[in-house]
Order: structure tokens, then sequence, then C-alpha cells
């Protein structure tokens, strides 16, 4: 075999090796890539999956207070009022607070849940909370159950 035919077979060699080398670096950069987003998805399912649990939780709980609010109305107790504080300081240690809905308000559906409808002298207006509601981190957990007035019924 001639020198230059060495050469020549020997370079599309050499070229033939570096391109599989950028194929096999661009494979492991998009494998790298893929695996970085797959990484980033399981982080954010976890972080979704613990807060879906402590809502769960905090649900039930709220029917607890729920309860305690009402014995608190038959029942006036000191023992009683100290644990529903105790209770309520607990749910906003955990980000829970009380949506701010009276009578009088203004019907927001973000907000409230409408459970009746009576006739009143203003469209829209909250005539009575059945049921308070309560945010999450400033997400709805649980609407306000209210009943909303309606002028033309």
């Amino acid at each position: 075999m001639k020198k230059s035919t060495k050469k020549q077979r020997s370079d599309e060699i050499i070229e033939k090796l570096q391109k599989d080398v950028e194929g096999f670096k661009n494979d492991y950069l998009r494998v790298l890539a893929d695996f970085r987003n797959f990484q980033k998805r399981v982080k954010d399912e976890v972080v979704k999956e613990k807060e879906r649990e402590k809502e769960s939780v905090v649900l039930k709980f709220l029917s607890l207070l729920d309860d305690l609010e009402q014995a608190e109305i038959f029942v006036k107790d000191e023992g009683l009022r100290l644990i529903k504080g105790k209770f309520r300081r607990v749910l906003e240690e955990l980000g829970v607070k009380e949506i701010s809905i009276k009578k009088g308000d203004e019907f927001s559906p973000e907000l409230c849940e409408a459970i009746h409808v009576e006739k009143g002298r203003e469209d829209n207006k909250i005539t009575k909370v059945v049921r308070k509601g309560y945010l999450i981190e400033n997400r709805v957990l649980r609407p306000a159950r209210v009943i909303v007035s309606k002028v033309n019924l």
C-alpha cells in the first residue's frame, strides 16, 4: 500500500471516529438533559403530593373545628374556648387562614359556594354564612358556604 493511501485511509478513520464521538457527545447531552428534566418533574410531583396530603389532613381537622365552634354555641366553657384557640393557632402555623366573609359582603364565586338563594334588596349579597371557608397558602382549601340574595325571585 502506498503512503498516501495509508494516510488517506487513516484520515478517513479519524474523521469517522470524530463524527462518532460528536454523535455520542450529543446523545449523552440529550440523555443528561432528559434525566435532569425527569429529576425536576419527580421533585415537583413529590412537593405537590405532600401539599395534597397536607390539605387532606387539614380538611379533616376543619370539620373538627366546625364541631368545636358549634359546641361553643351551646356550652359556655373556658376550657373549650382555650382548646379552640389552640386548634386555630396550629392551623395558622400550617398556613391555614379563615376566609374573611360576612353578611352583607358581595358574593365571590372564587371564595364562596352559594347553597341557597333568597329574596333580598340587592343582588349577589351574602345574607348568611352557613359554613366558614379557609385558605391554605393563599389557595382556597374549602370555600365558604353562603346564602345569597336576589332581588327578583
